[in-house]
């Protein structure tokens, strides 16, 4: 009797920490996609810029064309809908949420190195050139019981300057 319950009780804590594995691993790959979806968006906001602008060799974003870009690169790479919504049987099980997007450019008037700093979401990082700087936010889906974990992401692209 006492070798069933011991097998039991190996047997639950064998199942629960392979549920707390499994969320942790959920974590890490929400943490991954979004991270990854993000680059890739930043890169497409960066390729929005005024034309006009860069003939004369200044940098100036687009910033509806680039606000754009963010969207649908988004909906392409994190299989979401118009509202950044997840679609039907994807990894996302919530809603990815743009909290914001920050461009500086040759038009705001600063001097490049700078030193970019954002309290509200714990963000620095020295930039060397005109940047868009994005940070959003979802919760990391739950396959079992467990509360899920709110994964914030901040990426940086940047026009490097020497």
């Amino acid at each position: 009797m006492s070798s069933l319950l011991r097998g039991l009780a190996l047997v639950t804590m064998w199942a629960g920490i392979m549920v707390m594995q499994f969320n942790f691993d959920l974590d890490m790959s929400t943490t991954r996609k979004l991270k990854n979806g993000l680059e890739l968006a930043v890169h497409d906001a960066a390729l929005a810029l005024n034309q006009q602008e860069l003939g004369q060799g200044r940098i100036v974003f687009d910033q509806a064309a680039a606000l754009e870009n963010i969207n649908k690169s988004l909906q392409a790479n994190l299989h979401l809908d118009g509202l950044l919504k997840p679609l039907p049987n994807t990894f996302f099980h919530n809603e990815v949420e743009i909290l914001q997007v920050e461009f500086i450019d040759d038009s705001s008037g600063v001097e490049f190195p700078m030193n970019f700093s954002n309290s509200t979401f714990n963000v620095l990082e020295t930039v060397r050139g005109p940047a868009v700087i994005i940070v959003a936010e979802t919760e990391s889906p739950r396959f079992f019981r467990g509360d899920s974990m709110l994964i914030r992401q901040a990426v940086v692209y940047e026009y490097y300057r020497r």
